[in-house]
């Protein structure tokens, strides 16, 4: 299950809860290609909240998808407890020119904030 969160007009946010499969990568690809039709920038705030299921497949999926539009993403984070996650974000971090970071859950708010940073 997807949540969208309504965080600013340049800014999209969304939560995956209990399981991260394709059709909600798909969903949340989507809503990027979306925005990206009325701004040249975006950030992006992901969080996976609870998800006892991870489709490696959607997973890799939505990495290179963000890999993708690099450019056009000022901000991209990732909430997770997962190291491998964090990890995983720190690569991205080597692969874009965009500003990536990775915060655990109890740090959401800092997200939030760094993601929506002028």
């Amino acid at each position: 299950m997807i949540i969208e969160l309504n965080i600013a007009d340049d800014t999209l946010g969304f939560v995956y809860e209990n399981k991260i499969a394709q059709d909600g990568v798909n969903q949340v690809k989507a809503a990027i290609e979306k925005k990206l039709e009325s701004h040249d920038k975006i950030n992006i705030y992901l969080e996976e909240d609870d998800v006892d299921e991870i489709e490696i497949r959607a997973f890799i999926d939505h990495t290179f998808f963000d890999i993708s539009y690099a450019k056009r993403i000022n901000r991209l984070v990732i909430v997770s407890n997962r190291s491998w996650i964090r990890r995983v974000v720190r690569l991205k971090d080597l692969l874009m020119t965009s500003d990536v970071k990775a915060y655990p859950s109890k740090k959401r708010v800092d997200a939030l904030c760094w993601v929506m940073k002028k």
